[in-house]
């Protein structure tokens, strides 16, 4: 397997064959030397000692190897995008092998070689790069960049992303999970859009006027405006690709004023298709001035349409006729003030006479680049939508796909072309701290669609909490909170988090939670309990002991389920402890108030269990860790049903159980010992998929199924289930040309001595599909050669073997012939099983076999083999 520098050479090469297709020269492009020394060592694109070729193309080598670090490999062979074969030349000119620059006219242009040579200019001045802000330090490693790498102390506007990011969420916004009222959400101000500048107002600077365009970092796009008329271009001085159509006049035209793609902060939050475009990740979401935005958007009804998702045509996935997504369109998701989510989106202008419709689907969850696997929200001729439905997950997932065509009608006839995509993630906003003895618990509602929560814990003196040096539990997915041991105890801990959702291969991060605060006392003595369990016949006993405090009693409750939360720990109010999940039903040691210990029985139709102690002191009282088990159930309506190349066993699923095993249990004859040989294990999703348990299985025997759950790293067992396996007879036959004639022999699996009858079926158009399907054939028999009989309807025979048979016999050919070649032969069992219960199976032949039209070759290539044995 080709090490990682290996396979960015590979790309750099793809990549200099590319830019040579477009016309630049190999003296132009950095040779293998250049070209391996920046895939060894990624420093080599930002030293000031670097050969020259690679500070001219240091970009787009530094988009190729973010390509192949990303996982985008694939995309370096296909044909690349303009902005990667744009040089950056200070001045516009090519330097010299010592590093001078010549001037520019001296450097023609090979696409355009009756262009006049531009007035020679000064140099530009290099403007100072503003700090990187929230920096992607996987990226930066990628690149090489981790040590120029500048820390920035957050501020409001930058809480959504820090330096422990990769992918920053291409939406900062959040969404709601629920339901839970719109109010609780915090709302970003949408990132504005680039406007185009007037050239009258805004000129462009005079170096900007003659340098040749200089290529953008790959960033999300900015929000394309309505073009304006460019002005005449200066002549380049070096070859660049023939740039696409695009509907915002590009740096080579006049009118807009674009900042660099790596560090424009009106396009940050912008989402678009992801094999478009290789997005710089290194930006930060909120770098956009806050605007007080008190303005809340909503659908224009107008716009909308009454169509559901089975009136537009599905989408083409291969072929020519695929449509390619809408070229430079960007979508973004961003929740308003009053907490619904506005999805708008910027696309080139259909051509004159084409009616575009747009579709607006979502899911709680990443789905496919298809609008039939998501949700159809809406149909609009607008560029916006507003989503006022209460979130149910931590993601909300959009894509918008447009239709287009000279009327509605025949725009809902042609296949969907992709827009772009957005997401809202919900970020942590119902944290708890509570602390227990020495340790400190986080707590949080759980949210589906989470792949992670990361923690971060700082003192109260520390600035700034969400640094990666005070991340917690890295290991840990924190799904719904977590626990700390602080190293100092006495002072304040404050802690934030961050909601982390894996998308299309890359984590996603929500903004950070607000700042909770807990005071971690000197001395906190928790009560534990030790518990031991009994088995007494089908009933199952705890003995729960503990040790007593010096004031106040511990009381123990028994639930089927755990106690809410956050009350673990926690010192509240004995009269709230019923809100807590702890009513005062449960509590089971009441009658033997002041001892340290009891007995508590289990519940015959609880499958979990939940012992929790309370230290109870006057009014307050104190929630410790609770005890807990869980059992399984048993197997019900067990069956086993027999196939032809194997088994499927049925049953109703047991009760918690997470899955359930197979063993084929044998008995010896002669000692009467049985055995046990595991077959197979099955989870429920898998069962459910395939319809029941798939076994193979060969003699006579039971089939034993065991339930089983595991809980705090402990195997639990149900019940098992037993079915009896009778066996099966397997057989299978073969059509074979022999003389000229088309025969048929049986053969079994196992030595038969047992008379088995089978009948030849023929049927015009398709095969036969049972004994009495189609029009029997006859067939004679032949021993060793020599015919036994006539022609008769029926197999019968008496003994079979897996060796070559020397009875088979022959197909009548005026059947055959009379059938017509579209006809299919097939042999079945005339007993479905033996007198012992033993099920017979009969293996057909491959399908081609069983063609009269294969079988006249068989007959005309049998023919031939005989005549050369004859002669």
């Amino acid at each position: 397997m080709p090490t990682f520098p290996e396979r960015v050479l590979e790309a750099y090469h793809r990549w200099r064959a590319q830019a040579e297709a477009h016309g630049f020269t190999p003296a132009q492009l950095p040779g293998d030397d250049a070209l391996k020394l920046a895939a060894q060592d990624a420093q080599a694109l930002n030293n000031p000692a670097a050969p020259q070729a690679l500070k001219v193309w240091g970009g787009p080598l530094q988009r190729i190897r973010l390509m192949v670090a990303t996982g985008f490999e694939e995309a370096t062979r296909q044909p690349l995008e303009p902005a990667m074969f744009t040089p950056n030349l200070p001045g516009g000119v090519w330097p010299t092998p010592q590093g001078q620059q010549p001037p520019a006219q001296q450097i023609p242009h090979p696409q355009a070689p009756n262009h006049q040579p531009a007035a020679p200019q000064p140099p530009a001045q290099p403007q100072p790069q503003p700090p990187r802000r929230g920096a992607d330090t996987m990226v930066d490693d990628i690149l090489g960049l981790s040590d120029k790498r500048r820390a920035v102390e957050p501020t409001p506007l930058t809480q959504g992303l820090d330096d422990g990011s990769m992918w920053p969420a291409g939406n900062p916004q959040v969404g709601t999970a629920g339901p839970i009222p719109r109010a609780t959400l915090r709302a970003t101000p949408a990132p504005q859009p680039v406007l185009p500048a007037d050239p009258a107002t805004h000129p462009l600077p005079e170096a900007a006027q003659v340098a040749a365009p200089q290529p953008a970092q790959p960033a999300a796009p900015a929000m394309p405006a309505q073009p304006t008329q460019p002005a005449a271009p200066a002549a380049p001085a070096m070859p660049v690709a023939p740039p696409e159509a695009l509907p915002t006049p590009s740096a080579e035209g006049a009118g807009a004023v674009v900042l660099p793609a790596a560090e424009d902060p009106a396009v940050a939050g912008l989402a678009r298709p992801m094999d478009d475009v290789i997005v710089d990740h290194d930006l930060v979401a909120s770098a956009a001035p806050a605007e007080e935005d008190t303005d809340v958007v909503r659908t224009v009804a107008a716009d909308l349409r009454d169509y559901v998702e089975t009136d537009f045509a599905r989408l083409v996935m291969f072929g020519d006729s695929a449509p390619k997504p809408l070229a430079d369109a960007v979508v973004e998701a961003v929740v308003q003030s009053d907490g619904s989510v506005l999805v708008r989106w910027e696309a080139p202008e259909p051509a004159a006479g084409v009616v575009r419709l747009y579709r607006v689907v979502s899911e709680e969850e990443e789905f496919d680049r298809d609008p039939d696997s998501g949700e159809h929200r809406a149909t609009t001729v607008g560029t916006h939508w507003v989503d006022e439905d209460e979130f149910t997950t931590a993601l909300r997932f959009y894509q918008v796909w447009a239709h287009e065509g000279a009327t509605e009608a025949q725009a809902r006839t042609t296949p969907p072309r992709f827009v772009g995509e957005a997401w809202i993630i919900r970020p942590v906003e119902d944290m708890t701290l509570t602390v227990a003895g020495r340790e400190i618990k986080g707590q949080w509602s759980p949210l589906e669609g989470t792949t992670r929560v990361a923690v971060f814990a700082a003192k109260e003196r520390d600035r700034r909490v969400h640094s990666p040096r005070n991340e917690i539990s890295l290991n840990e997915a924190n799904q719904q909170g977590f626990i700390f041991s602080p190293p100092q105890r006495g002072v304040n801990w404050k802690f934030v988090a961050r909601r982390i959702v894996n998308l299309r291969g890359f984590d996603r991060y929500s903004l950070m939670s607000d700042v909770d605060m807990i005071a971690v006392p000197a001395e906190v003595h928790a009560v534990d309990i030790a518990v031991d369990t009994t088995a007494l016949g089908d009933e199952t006993l705890f003995d729960v002991s503990w040790d007593n405090p010096s004031s106040g009693e511990v009381r123990i409750y028994r639930t089927n389920v755990a106690p809410d939360d956050g009350v673990t720990g926690r010192t509240v109010d004995v009269r709230f402890l019923e809100d807590f999940g702890l009513p005062q039903e449960n509590w089971v040691n009441d009658l033997t108030r002041g001892e340290n210990s009891c007995r508590v029985s289990w519940p015959e139709d609880w499958y979990s269990i939940f012992l929790t102690p309370v230290t109870v002191v006057g009014e307050k009282c104190q929630v410790g860790r609770s005890y807990s088990s869980v059992r399984v159930g048993e197997v019900t309506n067990a069956a086993l049903f027999e196939r032809v190349t194997h088994q499927v066993a049925t049953f109703g699923w047991p009760r918690n159980a997470l899955e359930v095993a197979a063993y084929f249990v044998s008995q010896d004859p002669y000692t009467g010992s049985t055995s046990e040989e595991h077959l197979t294990t099955i989870d429920r999703e898998t069962y459910d998929a395939r319809g029941g348990m798939r076994l193979k299985l060969n003699d006579r025997g039971k089939i034993k199924l065991l339930p089983s759950k595991y809980y705090n790293n402990e195997k639990i067992l149900g019940e098992p289930a037993l079915l009896d396996y009778h066996g099966v007879t397997r057989m299978k036959y073969s059509i074979f040309g022999r003389g000229g004639a088309v025969c048929v022999a049986i053969a079994a699996l196992r030595p038969e001595h047992t008379e088995r009858r089978f009948t030849l079926r023929i049927q015009r158009g398709r095969l036969p599909l049972e004994a009495g399907d189609g029009l029997e054939v006859n067939v004679r028999q032949i021993t060793h050669g020599a015919p036994h009989s006539e022609f008769l309807p029926g197999l019968i025979v008496d003994q079979l073997g897996p060796d070559q048979p020397t009875t088979y016999w022959e197909i009548d050919p005026r059947m055959l012939t009379k059938a017509g070649p579209n006809a299919f032969l097939r042999l079945f069992p005339l007993d479905l099983e033996d007198a012992s219960g033993r099920a017979i199976a009969l293996e057909d032949p491959p399908v081609a076999y069983l063609h009269l039209r294969r079988l006249r070759d068989i007959i005309a290539a049998s023919a031939h083999a005989q005549a050369g044995e004859d002669s």
